[in-house]
């Protein structure tokens, strides 16, 4: 019966007053699978797209030597004030969507109500990147956020017609520029934090599997167009 559910909404084929009785097709899947489904939601909290860019960052910063060369107190105030922009204020701006009537379900698992959202987050974005590059932040950081910015454009526009998964974007992002970076910074002692890394994002695409929240396609295409997109950028331009 499950499987059927998943079928329907993934076809949004539902008629308007179906689409409001219907339960988000996550939270439901949670609940039916108990503890696993309570754990596959809460990893898919923890690493929330919108949250990837702060768990990138922490690593670039306190992971790769030499990358941000100031001090400690420094790199805390500049890596919340990253998490404020790129996680608090598109947040924000979804749930006023949400009250105004654009955005159904917060959790946004019909296709439809991720476009406002996403446009949202990527003028965002964009407006950030202009600004790390304008005031003069590091070179490095500056092409990282313009590379998450891009691929979140790419996200937005594919999402138009088809549900990627942003989950899967984001980790492909993350494992792309960790490795990329220390690539170039000849960081060697990344490669245990960068084979951990790995696990957590597996265990992340799996999780979006698990809760049906994706198909396998949908799962591989993003995280194929984030590892592409920031492995190209990353070498291209460091």
């Amino acid at each position: 019966m499950l499987h059927d559910d998943t079928t329907n909404y993934n076809n949004e084929e539902l008629l308007p007053e179906q689409e409001e009785a219907t339960e988000s097709n996550e939270m439901a899947t949670m609940r039916a699978k108990g503890i696993g489904g309570w754990a596959a939601m809460g990893l898919s909290v923890l690493l929330h797209p919108l949250l990837q860019p702060t768990l990138l960052f922490g690593i670039l910063f306190y992971g790769v030597e030499g990358l941000l060369p100031v001090a400690p107190d420094v790199k805390k105030q500049f890596l919340l004030l990253i998490t404020l922009f790129t996680f608090g204020v598109p947040m924000l701006g979804i749930y006023l969507l949400h009250l105004i009537g654009y955005v159904r379900d917060l959790h946004m698992t019909d296709r439809r109500d991720r476009i406002m959202p996403m446009v949202l987050t990527t003028a965002v974005y964009l407006a950030i990147s202009w600004m790390f590059f304008q005031k003069g932040a590091s070179y490095i950081v500056a092409i990282v956020m313009g590379t998450i910015s891009v691929a979140l454009l790419l996200t937005t526009v594919i999402s138009l017609v088809w549900k990627i998964s942003a989950h899967a974007v984001g980790a492909g992002g993350v494992l792309g520029c960790v490795l990329m970076i220390s690539y170039v910074f000849s960081a060697s002692y990344l490669l245990y934090p960068v084979l951990g890394l790995s696990v957590l994002l597996g265990l992340l695409l799996s999780a979006r599997l698990y809760l049906n929240a994706h198909t396998p396609a949908q799962v591989w295409a993003g995280f194929v167009l984030g590892f592409v997109v920031a492995t190209f950028s990353t070498w291209y331009f460091l």
